[in-house]
């Protein structure tokens, strides 16, 4: 006997059988017996749901370090070309040629970093697998020392620019630092800005990465005091935290920039090669756990996946089951 799904409700056909048995005629004016009530076994799916979530999770990270590595790979013969350059004798015949060339492909695929890694690597070439690399920086105007100033004042920040939702805050008279950078950074996180102390006791904002242009070029502070007198939204200078590695302010025009450009690119280029063999490291990890997680079930999760296969087509609107 097989079993046919067709389109459409709940259908049964003949049975044609010379065994079968029919049903008891009605006898008229009596009522049909009471049909007994159909008993469902439901199919208990939770071990399914876990391991569907597990393997989302486990996908996503796959594919974060999958695109950290298409850059790292991408990035770490341009260092060691740009060393190679540098390191070479200026004045020696038959040398490779200079380093300008390859100091200006660095830079540029520096610039790239973002999309091409899909914002998993920040500026330090930290792994952030959920893509929400942070930029940290700096707001003129609002240091250690602004911020310690005795005064009171009322600080109403456009991280969008004019027409969008304001953030407004007062910072108390009495307030110390960390109160106040308390307070700056209850006041911003809707905004998606955290603010941190740095270790050398300044104030630190910081902003996802995908997000840092928009507010470098829009945001406003409209203060009424000492920090802001202006007493109306005025463009602020957001400035970028220089992390380890900052191409930008490598040059080679001097032997003595040559020499530091050579050991900062030394030293990047052993953080590059770090993080590729963590995220190797991490891929593999990552196949064990997959091929682990396919290993052949017990009998018990085969019969909790047959119940959770029939309740589901038991629930199945639009399909019914007949007989063929």
């Amino acid at each position: 006997m097989s079993v046919r799904l067709l389109p459409a409700g709940i259908e049964r056909q003949t049975v044609s059988r010379s065994d079968a048995v029919a049903a008891p005629p009605v006898v008229a004016g009596s009522a049909p017996p009471p049909r007994a009530p159909e008993r469902r076994q439901e199919g208990d799916a939770s071990w399914f749901t876990g391991f569907a979530a597990r393997q989302s999770r486990l996908n996503q990270h796959t594919t974060a370090a999958q695109r950290a590595l298409a850059f790292l790979e991408a990035l770490q013969p341009r260092l060691r070309d740009l060393g190679r350059r540098l390191g070479a004798d200026p004045g020696g015949a038959g040398g490779p040629p200079p380093p300008g060339g390859s100091l200006e492909e660095g830079r540029a695929l520096w610039g790239q970093r973002h999309a091409i890694s899909g914002g998993t690597l920040d500026g330090e070439l930290g792994f952030f697998p959920g893509g929400d690399a942070r930029q940290a920086f700096r707001l003129r105007g609002l240091d250690r020392a602004a911020l310690a100033l005795a005064e009171g004042e009322t600080l109403t920040f456009y991280p969008r620019g004019m027409g969008r939702p304001a953030r407004t805050l007062y910072l108390a008279a009495d307030g110390d630092l960390p109160s106040r950078v308390a307070r700056l950074e209850q006041s911003l996180a809707p905004a998606g800005i955290r603010v941190r102390l740095d270790a050398d006791g300044e104030p630190t904002l910081s902003i996802l990465e995908s997000a840092w242009d928009g507010l470098r070029e829009q945001l406003l502070v409209q203060g009424g005091g000492r920090r802001f007198p202006s007493g109306w939204p005025t463009r602020v200078a957001a400035e970028p935290v220089p992390g380890r590695i900052a191409p930008a302010q490598w040059q080679v025009e001097d032997t003595d920039g040559r020499r530091e450009t050579f050991r900062q690119t030394s030293a990047t280029l052993t953080v590059v090669e770090q993080a590729r063999t963590d995220l190797t490291r991490m891929l593999a990890e990552s196949a064990s756990t997959v091929y682990a997680e396919h290993r052949r079930p017990g009998r018990a999760t085969l019969g909790a996946g047959a119940h959770a296969f029939a309740a589901a087509l038991a629930e199945g609107s639009r399909y019914r089951r007949g007989r063929a």
